[in-house]
């Protein structure tokens, strides 16, 4: 299985990441939105399978410590709430779990 990218160059099944540099035009954005954008466009990158090619489409929630939790399963539960409304909101979609989210988590914990 080869990702090819959209110039139709091949690339290994996974594609690396590159050590990232934020570009000074991103400062005013939240580098973790940055950083699940870059991971879905790598990730959605066609994948050459036998002679056919595959698309696949990426959605990432996202939570933050320590301002969702610092407990490992808060955090897991607040990335979840929020993929799920990714999902919901479309295809290679990142969303950032909100407090009322942060704070029913908490709460069931």
């Amino acid at each position: 299985m080869r990702a090819r990218s959209r110039r139709g160059t091949e690339r290994s099944k996974f594609p690396p990441l590159p050590p990232t540099r934020v570009p000074r035009r991103y400062f005013g954005l939240r580098v973790h939105g940055f950083l699940a954008l870059r991971i879905i466009r790598q990730l959605s990158l066609a994948y050459e399978i036998g002679d056919s090619d595959v698309h696949v489409s990426v959605s990432v929630g996202i939570a933050i410590a320590p301002e969702q939790g610092v407990e490992l399963e808060c955090l897991l539960a607040c990335a979840d709430a929020a993929l799920y409304r990714a999902k919901a909101s479309g295809k290679a979609r990142a969303i950032f779990c909100t407090p009322d989210e942060a704070a029913l988590v908490n709460i069931a914990a």
